[in-house]
């Protein structure tokens, strides 16, 4: 895909008929997550694109975190661990993004770090919030991938609810 502009608006043309994963579980895996929670994926030749759509009533979360790089995982949000090869070993990205569009990251557990280059917008309505997410594979240490690169990830969603963290299948 040609890359577009990050907005949060998961309904323009570019997502129409991308596959939504929809298999959230419960951390342990055994039931199903208490809320709807849909993934899209795109990507072009210079970025990855993430989109999802997080049922929940509006009144129900907390997000109360509008700057960048606080505790956003204590926040309900969407949790992504990138697990990226490099020269050096693996790298693993955690990044953390609440429903004002706040984003906590790391690598390595080092909290001094930024993904840079990131795009990031979210939009609220009654029953829901999106994410629209934009990651240049330059953030991830990939000039742009060629066939046979691994680039792993693990997206979670987290309620501040004891029972309510989540991910989806790898």
């Amino acid at each position: 895909v040609k890359d577009f502009e990050v907005d949060g608006d998961l309904e323009k043309k570019v997502w129409a008929g991308v596959h939504a994963y929809t298999e959230f579980l419960s951390v342990k895996g055994k039931t199903k997550f208490p809320h709807k929670t849909e993934m899209k994926l795109r990507y072009s030749s210079k970025a990855l694109y993430l989109g999802f759509t997080l049922y929940q009533p509006m009144d129900e979360i907390k997000a109360q975190y509008d700057q960048d790089d606080q505790p956003i995982y204590n926040d309900d949000n969407v949790e992504l661990l990138f697990y990226v090869p490099s020269r050096l070993g693996e790298n693993m990205l955690h990044v953390c993004i609440n429903a004002l569009g706040s984003c906590f990251d790391a690598i390595n557990d080092r909290k001094v770090w930024t993904l840079r280059g990131r795009k990031i917008k979210t939009k609220r309505f009654k029953d829901r919030w999106t994410l629209e997410m934009r990651v240049p594979y330059k953030a991830l240490g990939i000039e742009q991938p060629i066939p046979g690169d691994y680039i792993g990830f693990r997206a979670c969603r987290f309620l501040n609810k004891p029972w309510a963290r989540t991910s989806a299948p790898q």
